[in-house]
């Protein structure tokens, strides 16, 4: 049996609003969760968190294209409004960054900008630890903001799990959970029947 990517999705969460109503969870983000509920009339809402990891320039990525400090120091990397996808009269998304541009106009999604917490950690490590626990003054902590989420929503005497892992990495400590496991996938494709992984292959490539 084939699995489009929504309904690969449905049937490792299986829970409606998966983390998004947690009291673990950014309020934003359970924000954002209730809305879309209500938008679809109850409907199933699945939550995908996106991991970026590495050095990802966030000036170029939002960038402040009309403004005059950021032109002064970016001499050669500042990007123009005639290059990048613009939001406003100030931001623009890179110019690789098409699908974004157009989730934006079609309102499903949304920037969130100088995300930060106080007297954060200039230490590389720990500030890596700090954002993966969301308990910066806590250590010693060694589950995840999202491990504790599904601890909270998991149903133990159900077969479906709360969250899945889909990376061709190890998984982030921000899945660390002390009750539940957490599955990994490292390509979705691997659920398609042969014929339907040779066309996603294709479209991908």
């Amino acid at each position: 049996m084939s699995h489009s990517r929504r309904e690969f999705l449905k049937s490792l969460v299986g829970m409606s609003t998966v983390v998004s109503l947690s009291p673990a969870v950014p309020l934003f983000l359970r924000r954002s969760a209730v809305a879309a509920e209500a938008a679809q009339g109850n409907a199933e809402t699945v939550l995908v968190v996106t991991q970026l990891s590495g050095g990802n320039d966030g000036l170029n990525t939002v960038v402040p294209y009309s403004d005059d400090a950021y032109g002064r120091s970016r001499q050669t990397l500042r990007l123009t409004g005639d290059e990048v996808h613009k939001i406003d009269s100030l931001l623009g998304f890179h110019p690789k960054m098409q699908g974004f541009s157009r989730l934006f106009r079609e309102g499903r999604l949304t920037v969130v900008q100088g995300v930060g917490y106080p007297n954060s950690n200039r230490d590389h490590d720990a500030a890596l630890r700090d954002w993966h626990t969301a308990r910066p003054a806590d250590a010693a902590c060694q589950t995840g903001w999202l491990g504790r989420t599904f601890d909270l929503v998991g149903r133990p005497t159900e077969p479906d799990v709360p969250g899945v892992c889909v990376a061709a990495i190890p998984q982030p400590f921000a899945l660390n959970a002390e009750r539940t496991v957490v599955p990994s996938v490292p390509d979705p494709r691997q659920w398609l029947r042969a014929d339907r992984r040779k066309s996603a292959a294709t479209a991908s490539g």
